[in-house]
């Protein structure tokens, strides 16, 4: 049983190795048959072998397919009803029909044979495999020899020349039947040998060499037949191609030599006109790839040159009106793309349909992706247009219309502006969307808005310094009166002091009546009172002329106008007068302590300015501590502390309060002109943008804050030692 089965996994490996070797089989096989001169009896053409191998190789397998172990003829079998040999038997009458005798065909399917088990040598390289399937296909060749040698054998004499005449005639009707289509084919056929001479013309190539005649002539005409003055085929068949159609000697050069397939295209002018012959030539080779002559094919293709022609022409007007239309559409979009304003065609559904390049650089979208886009969510993000959308103002009127927005994403301040775009019969199908930056626009206006308000509050601190100017000044020769009585009555009092004190010392040894008269008097005038009291008042009048004096001082010097370039000037000290003149500001909800570098060095500073620096600063803390406790503070203060430190390249101011502290919302504003959340009447909305551009556009420093609701918040002002 094992045995068994290893036997028929032997043949289908057989089967798998023909199968596989089928091209190998053919070249074999082809090879022999040229050797021998065999192939002037069949086909000149690969593809009858090629079936002939696959029917033999499919014979075969289907024998090992159908389990056909035992090949061998029993003597009462029929070798005509055997399945297995039908290919070898119809091959046999096909080749006996062709005139091959019995011992060249046999001869054929010993080389079959050989090939086969060459196969199996070239293949299989296990013996034990191998010599099983040899043996088998030696079997399955004796049992076709013996089949088409039986079948050949028992034909009579008779009976094969029968064969032989109902092969010619069917040959010769397949030959009527091809020699019809030749000859009435429209296009020129002419057959030339392997020597470039002709063999064969039809009635179509007569007619172009202007020798016309009809269907079969050149076939069937014969010289006795043909009148003096006519071509006979005899004349024509044998003679050059080139002697006939000249022009085609050289194509068929280049056919011979190479054995490709060549095709051109000749203008031919005869019979008063020009026509356009497309020359195909053909090389035909046999099996072996030899070259057996060349078949070939004119055409006259005028009608379709000439329909070509004309589509050609329309072709090109139609080109040009093309390139005019592209130009011009270049043409826009070049002056499109070359505005600075974004452009954009927008149509009735609020659909982006047309853009320029401006656009989609600052949306950072291609082309195609801006189309179809709603305008309102490209540059508004919204689900549906405002109801001051300026494109659907224009929609509703017909008219232009503009409106400014804010959008980060075309680069902040923005005037949308819109034209109605209308159609050849002027309706209005959309509008031209044009989007311009403002910002700088915006800045340049905001910065005039700056300017014009820091004129006016700068005319304002000069109105109010000339009349702190004018005030001090009056106020200055009274209080040096004032300060020069004082010291006149301090040493009046000192003087009478002590008398009265000698006086006192005296009464004792005083007579009676004067002593007693001495004391009414002193106790009179309270004298141990004022002796106690003249001193004190005197000393408190002397702080007061002081301190008068020192804000009249404070005040000349903070109404001073200052120059208009930085010189060297000590931050402590501007401090300290600030702090003098803003007492009032403060003195009733802070208590203010100062913390300042005995070492700070003078550096080039706007005195004037950055003392409206640091008062803008004590007065904002001031507020926000006011705000914090409330209108009733029940003698509660908060406090604000002032600091200055340095190093090799910075003075730094830090001023902290214990006030409410800035809203988290409010930070990013807080030194933006005119933004302020006082109340009306308390802030303008300019102190911290004035610091702002004093310290960081005036002096190249820096001015940050850091802030804790409800405990306060500290501000750092950063300047350079040198000026910059």
């Amino acid at each position: 049983m094992a045995r068994h089965k290893r036997h028929n996994n032997d043949l289908e490996l057989l089967a798998v190795c023909v199968l596989a070797g089928e091209e190998w089989l053919m070249h074999r096989i082809l090879a022999y048959a040229e050797r021998r001169q065999y192939t002037k009896y069949t086909s000149t053409l690969l593809e009858p072998w090629r079936i002939s191998i696959a029917a033999l190789t499919g014979a075969l397998t289907a024998a090992i397919a159908g389990g056909r172990d035992d090949l061998e003829l029993s003597p009462d079998e029929n070798p005509a009803d055997d399945v297995i040999a039908a290919f070898a038997v119809h091959e046999a009458r096909l080749h006996r029909q062709r005139g091959i005798s019995l011992t060249m065909f046999l001869g054929l399917m010993k080389y079959y044979r050989q090939s086969y088990l060459d196969l199996l040598e070239a293949r299989l390289p296990a013996r034990a495999e191998r010599t099983v399937c040899a043996t088998y296909l030696r079997r399955f060749f004796d049992r076709l020899e013996i089949a088409f040698c039986a079948e050949w054998s028992g034909l009579a004499a008779d009976r094969q020349l029968t064969e032989l005449q109902d092969e010619n005639r069917r040959m010769t009707n397949e030959k009527n039947l091809y020699l019809t289509a030749l000859e009435s084919h429209p296009d020129a056929i002419i057959l030339v040998d392997e020597q470039g001479r002709v063999r064969e013309m039809n009635p179509s190539a007569m007619n172009l060499i202007g020798r016309p005649n009809n269907p079969g002539y050149f076939y069937y005409a014969v010289a006795p037949l043909v009148p003096p003055d006519q071509d006979t085929p005899d004349t024509l068949r044998g003679q050059h191609l080139r002697e006939i159609i000249p022009w085609l000697e050289q194509p068929l050069h280049t056919a011979q030599g190479s054995g490709v397939r060549t095709s051109l295209t000749y203008l031919l002018e005869a019979e008063g006109r020009t026509a356009h012959i497309q020359a195909i030539l053909t090389p035909m080779l046999d099996v072996s790839r030899k070259y057996q002559g060349t078949l070939i094919s004119l055409a006259d293709i005028s009608p379709f040159v000439a329909e070509y022609t004309a589509l050609r022409r329309e072709q090109q007007a139609r080109q040009a009106q093309e390139r005019l239309v592209l130009q011009a559409k270049l043409e826009w979009e070049r002056t499109v793309d070359a505005m600075p304003d974004m452009v954009a065609i927008v149509d009735r559904d609020y659909k982006i349909v047309r853009a320029n390049r401006k656009m989609s650089d600052k949306l950072s979208l291609s082309y195609e992706q801006m189309l179809g886009q709603h305008c309102y969510r490209l540059f508004n993000h919204r689900d549906a247009p405002h109801d001051y959308c300026p494109h659907r103002q224009t929609l509703e009127d017909g008219c232009g219309h503009s409106v400014e927005i804010c959008n980060d994403d075309l680069g902040g301040d923005c005037e949308i502006t819109t034209a109605p775009y209308r159609d050849p019969a002027g309706i209005v199908v959309g509008s031209v969307y044009i989007v311009r930056e403002i910002s700088e626009r915006k800045k340049v206006e905001r910065e005039k808005e700056k300017l014009q308000s820091q004129l006016l509050h700068a005319q304002k601190l000069e109105a109010v310094g000339q009349l702190a100017a004018g005030i001090a000044h009056e106020i200055n020769t009274p209080i040096q009166f004032i300060g020069t009585n004082i010291d006149f009555l301090d040493e009046a009092v000192q003087g009478l002091s002590g008398f009265l004190q000698t006086v006192v010392q005296e009464t004792e040894a005083a007579p009676a009546a004067l002593a007693d008269t001495m004391r009414q008097g002193l106790a009179a005038l309270d004298w141990d009172y004022l002796a106690a009291e003249m001193p004190l008042a005197i000393a408190q009048s002397r702080e007061g002329v002081r301190r008068v004096s020192s804000i009249v001082r404070a005040m000349k010097d903070f109404s001073h106008p200052g120059s208009k370039h930085k010189e060297p000037r000590n931050l402590n000290q501007i401090i300290l007068t600030t702090v003098t003149v803003a007492r009032n500001a403060w003195k009733y909800v802070a208590e203010v302590t100062t913390d300042l570098d005995p070492e700070l060095p003078d550096i080039p500073l706007l005195g004037n300015e950055m003392g409206q620096v640091v008062l803008n600063l004590l007065v904002n803390a001031a507020q926000a501590i006011a705000e914090k406790l409330g209108p009733h503070p029940e003698g509660e203060k908060g406090s604000i502390t002032i600091s200055t430190r340095h190093d090799d390249t910075t003075v730094t101011l830090r001023l902290a309060d214990s006030g409410f502290g800035i809203p988290e919302l409010v930070c990013p504003r807080i030194f933006d002109p005119f933004f302020t959340t006082k109340e009306v009447g308390r802030g303008t909305g300019q102190g911290l943008a004035i610091a702002h551009d004093v310290v960081v556009d005036k002096h190249g420093g820096s001015i940050e804050f850091t802030t804790e609701p409800g405990q306060g918040t500290e501000f750092v002002v950063t300047l350079p030692r040198r000026g910059q």
